[in-house]
């Protein structure tokens, strides 16, 4: 792979890193660590705070003239992923829209997640919203029924009877 091409690989890995930073969640370029143990891990690595706190991401990243292969993309990814990651590539076009592309069982399983925190649908359809906006809005539905849910959770944590005394008698 030539310089240019390397140089703009790596600035599109730091603008997905600044994309899920200015969402919300914790993301860290993987390049040094690809340097020393070689290519077992992935460009990107996301720790999500919604739907799910500690929700890890490995993240793949394609730009580039023509379409990036999808299917190669995300071997990379889950071959990349540690255990335990959600494998995802991150792909763009040149001068295009940014594309997150994730296996289908992976998606429902976020979706179930979503689901059980009562979260409602963002209203405009993806292409239109800004990434970074969509995935704010989001998370701050996430916390909020996830923090309802857990209140409620707090009311029945206490399955011991409480035990009156002589202290407790009028």
């Amino acid at each position: 792979m030539g310089r240019r091409s390397t140089t703009k690989g790596k600035r599109y890995e730091r603008e997905v890193v600044r994309v899920f930073e200015a969402a919300g969640h914790r993301a860290r370029r993987m390049a040094p660590l690809q340097a020393r143990i070689g290519g077992d891990v992935p460009d990107v690595e996301v720790i999500a705070t919604a739907p799910v706190d500690d929700l890890v991401l490995a993240v793949e990243c394609k730009v580039g003239a023509r379409n990036p292969n999808p299917h190669a993309a995300m071997a990379q990814a889950i071959e990349s992923a540690p255990a335990g990651a959600l494998p995802v590539v991150v792909s763009r076009k040149d001068r295009g829209e940014s594309l997150a592309t994730l296996r289908l069982d992976d998606l429902l399983h976020l979706l179930r997640l979503v689901g059980e925190g009562g979260v409602e649908p963002v209203d405009e359809p993806a292409h239109v919203v800004d990434l970074a906006a969509a995935c704010r809005r989001v998370s701050l539905r996430v916390k909020a029924a996830a923090a309802a849910a857990y209140a409620d959770a707090d009311a029945y944590r206490d399955p011991s009877p409480r035990v009156t005394g002589p202290a407790d008698e009028p």
